[in-house]
């Protein structure tokens, strides 16, 4: 998944985007998770983490106080599999991942529909996001470059869906769509 994304609040504790569990797989999930809401045992309590989560009291991520307050762009690669798999980018370079807190080697495998903005009221997204973009692989470098700094839209493969339903006030305003697990 690729996205901009704003969010003022200093004191956040929000998902960007919440993939359900798949067949086989009890909850919990993965989502992206910006939050402040870390345990004071951490190196940087009370600075934004953005994690890849399983929302078994986990981050893996990053740490950055410069998340907050400015547009950011940020590819998150999730796999089906332990939760250290999965990849960061912000602002087109590789993120330097680490579990920041909890136990970060959780396996998972996702499932349709993904929710941008939140699973629930507790989770809600309350920020601004742009330009998402959902892929059923990895992007490469280059990939990340084209989506990041400019229109140019990527190919592709046959029989991936290329669309987001906006779902109505019933949802909180959040967006769902399909989500391919292709191999």
């Amino acid at each position: 998944v690729a996205m901009w994304f704003f969010h003022a609040d200093p004191a956040v504790d929000d998902t960007l985007i919440y993939l359900p569990p798949g067949p086989g797989t009890e909850p919990p999930r993965y989502d992206l998770w910006l939050t402040t809401d870390v345990p004071a045992s951490t190196v940087t309590p009370g600075t934004p983490s953005l994690c890849i989560n399983t929302g078994l009291g986990d981050c893996w991520g990053i740490t950055d106080a410069g998340l907050i307050g400015r547009w950011v762009h940020v590819v998150a690669v999730f796999v089906n599999g332990p939760t250290t798999g999965g990849t960061l980018y912000v602002d087109g370079a590789p993120a330097s991942m680490a579990c920041r807190f909890g136990t970060c080697d959780q396996s998972r495998t996702v499932a349709a529909p993904f929710t941008l903005g939140g699973n629930d009221e507790l989770y809600a997204w309350h920020g601004l996001l742009d330009d998402v973009r959902i892929f059923d692989r990895a992007l490469t470098a280059g990939d990340i470059f084209l989506v990041r700094d400019s229109s140019v839209e990527l190919e592709e493969p046959a029989g991936v869906p290329a669309t987001l339903d906006l779902i109505s006030s019933s949802t909180g305003g959040r967006a769902l769509g399909p989500v391919s697990t292709l191999p």
